[in-house]
C-alpha cells in the first residue's frame, strides 16, 4: 500500500490559539511545498495560465488582494477543489474537465476563494485544540490511497480541518463565491449549472464525483440561494451600450467592449456600425452597416433597454455618424464616451475622411468625454502634439472651443521615454503617469479603455474615478495579456483594475 504522508503538524498551541493573517500564510506556504512534492500536479503552462488568470482576476479584487495568490491542478479524475490557507487553490482535472463554459470554473474558483477569504480552515484549526494535525490532502484530493485510508482520511483531525465544513460555512463560501465571481464581471450563473451538473451526475454515475460531496455537501437548497443571489444581482444590473464595428479576430471593437462591460458587471448591448475582416496581423476588409439599420438598432435598444452609458467607436461613414448623431439625440442617450477611432492598431483606415468634420460638429459636443490617442487628438484639434504641454492645449481646444465635457487624450503614441502619460482635461487639468510597458499586445487598447469607462460611468463612478480605475485596468491587461496570434495580441479582458 502506498502511503502518502504530508506531515506538517499544526496545533492550536504553535500559534497560540489566536492565528494571525501573517501565521495564515507561512502555514500555507509550508503545507504547499509538501503537497506540491507528493500530489501529481499538472505542469502545463497553457492550462496552468487559463486557470491562474482566472482565478487571479477574481482573487485579485477581493479584501485579501496582499494575498500571492496561486491556482493549481491536480493530475486526478476525481472531481474536487480544495483551499489551503494563505491564498492557495488546488482543482483536480476531473473537475475542469466537467466545467464546459469559463464561469462553471470561475464559480468553483469564487467558491474557494471564499473559504479563504471567510478563513474557514483556520476557524477549524483553531477549534482542533492542539489535535497533532497529519494532513492527508493526498487522500481526499486523488484515489492514490486506498478507500478504506481515503474513508479513514477524511475523518481524521487534518481531513475533517480541510476537507469538511459546516452548512453555514459552505453557504458562506457560496455567498462570496457569488460575489467574488460578479464583482470581476463574471457571470455567477456558472456556480448553479455546475452544482446542478453535479447533482446530475450524482444520480446517474454517484462513484465519479462522490469525492466532491464528500467534502463539499450540496444540497438543492444551496442552489436555490445562489438562484436567489442571482435573480436580485440581475434586478440591480445597469446596461451599458455600444455603439461600434465587429472585430472578428475578437479583440477590439465590439467584442472588446461587451467583454469589458461583463468585466464591470454591468449588462452589455450592441449596435453595429461595420463589420471587418480582420485578425492581429491587420485589416483586410471592411463594409459600414446602412444608416438605417444602424438607426434601428439604436432605437431598438434604446426603447427597451435604455442604457444608463454608452460609448461610440468604429462609424466608418458620414452616413452612420449623422444616424448615430440623430440616435443620440431623440433618444436622450446620457453618459456619452466618444473613442474617435479613425486607425486600427495595426495602422488600417477605419473612418472615411470627410466623416471627421461630422464628428467634430455633431458627436464631440454631445461627448461626457472623448477618448483620443495622439493622432486622433491632432486631427480633431488642428493642434500638433508632440510633448505633454501640446496634449494639454489640444485638449483645451477640445473642450473649450468644440464643446466636449471632458477630453482624456492617451499618451501612448507619444515618445516619452519608459512612462506613458495620460491627460485629462475637464476645465482641471489632470496628467495620469505610468510604466510603458514594452509589448505588441496592444490589439483593442483603445477600445478597452473608453469601455471601461463606459462601465464605470454606467455603474454610477465619478468621471475621475471611472478614469483612474480604466487606465489602471488597462495596463494590468497589456500587462496579462495572452499572447495570442502573430500580430499585435489582445489585451486580457479579466484583467484586475487596481
Amino acid at each position: 500500500m502506498k502511503r502518502i504522508l504530508i506531515g506538517i503538524a499544526i496545533s492550536c498551541s504553535l500559534f497560540g490559539c489566536g492565528i494571525s493573517q501573517q501565521q495564515e500564510v507561512q502555514m500555507g506556504q509550508q503545507y504547499v511545498q509538501q503537497i506540491n512534492a507528493q500530489l501529481p500536479i499538472i505542469q502545463d503552462p497553457e492550462l496552468n495560465r487559463y486557470i491562474n488568470v482566472i482565478g487571479d482576476s477574481i482573487a485579485r479584487l477581493t479584501s485579501r488582494r496582499d494575498l500571492d495568490w496561486q491556482f493549481f491542478i491536480v493530475d486526478a479524475n476525481e472531481v474536487n477543489a480544495f483551499a489551503v490557507p494563505g491564498g492557495f487553490i488546488y482543482v483536480n482535472r476531473g473537475l475542469i474537465q466537467r466545467a464546459d463554459q469559463m464561469d462553471e470554473l470561475a464559480g468553483v474558483l469564487g467558491h474557494e476563494i471564499g473559504h479563504v477569504l471567510r478563513r474557514h480552515t483556520v476557524k477549524q484549526m483553531e477549534k482542533a485544540q492542539g489535535a497533532n494535525i497529519g494532513v492527508t490532502l493526498a487522500c481526499v484530493l486523488t484515489s492514490i490511497c486506498n478507500s478504506q485510508v481515503a474513508g479513514a482520511a477524511i475523518n481524521v483531525a487534518g481531513g475533517a480541518l480541510f476537507a469538511r465544513f459546516s452548512r453555514q460555512d459552505e453557504a458562506e463560501a457560496d455567498q462570496e463565491g457569488f460575489n467574488n465571481v460578479v464583482r470581476a464581471g463574471i457571470s455567477p450563473a456558472g456556480m448553479v449549472t455546475m452544482f446542478q451538473k453535479l447533482l446530475e451526475e450524482r444520480k446517474s454515475h454517484p462513484g465519479a464525483v462522490e469525492s466532491w460531496f464528500l467534502t463539499h455537501p450540496l444540497e438543492e437548497d444551496r442552489i436555490t440561494a445562489i438562484q436567489a443571489s442571482f435573480t436580485a444581482h440581475l434586478s440591480f444590473m445597469r446596461i451599458a451600450l455600444t455603439i461600434a464595428g465587429s472585430d472578428s479576430g475578437g479583440g477590439a471593437g465590439i467584442q472588446a467592449d461587451l467583454k469589458t462591460f461583463q468585466r464591470f458587471g454591468v449588462f452589455g448591448t450592441s449596435v453595429i456600425t461595420a463589420v471587418t475582416a480582420q485578425n492581429t496581423r491587420g485589416v483586410t476588409r471592411w463594409e459600414a452597416v446602412s444608416p438605417e439599420l444602424v438607426r434601428a438598432q439604436i432605437d431598438a435598444v434604446a426603447e427597451d433597454l435604455l442604457p444608463s452609458a454608452f460609448k461610440s467607436g468604429m462609424l466608418a461613414s458620414v452616413a452612420v455618424v449623422s444616424a448615430v448623431a440623430a440616435g443620440i439625440r431623440d433618444q436622450s442617450l446620457q453618459n456619452y464616451v466618444l473613442d474617435p477611432v479613425m486607425v486600427a492598431t495595426s495602422g488600417d483606415l477605419l473612418l472615411e475622411p470627410d466623416a471627421i468634420d461630422v464628428i467634430r460638429r455633431e458627436l464631440v459636443p454631445r461627448a461626457s468625454i472623448v477618448t483620443p490617442n495622439i493622432h486622433e487628438a491632432e486631427i480633431l484639434s488642428g493642434e500638433k502634439i508632440d510633448d505633454e504641454d501640446s496634449m494639454a492645449r489640444a485638449a483645451e481646444v477640445l473642450v473649450n472651443d468644440i464643446g466636449a465635457r471632458a477630453v482624456l487624450i492617451k499618451g501612448g503614441h507619444l515618445e516619452s521615454g519608459d512612462r506613458v502619460v495620460d491627460v485629462l482635461y475637464d476645465g482641471d487639468l489632470r496628467t495620469f503617469r505610468g510604466r510603458r510597458l514594452e509589448t505588441t499586445n496592444t490589439h483593442g487598447t483603445g477600445c478597452t479603455l473608453s469601455a471601461a469607462i463606459t462601465a464605470h460611468l454606467a455603474n454610477g463612478e465619478s468621471l475621475h474615478a471611472a478614469v483612474r480605475r480604466s487606465i489602471d485596468y488597462v495596463h494590468n491587461a497589456i500587462a496579462s495579456a495572452p499572447g495570442l496570434g502573430a500580430g499585435h495580441g489582445p489585451l486580457n479582458h479579466l484583467a484586475a483594475d487596481t
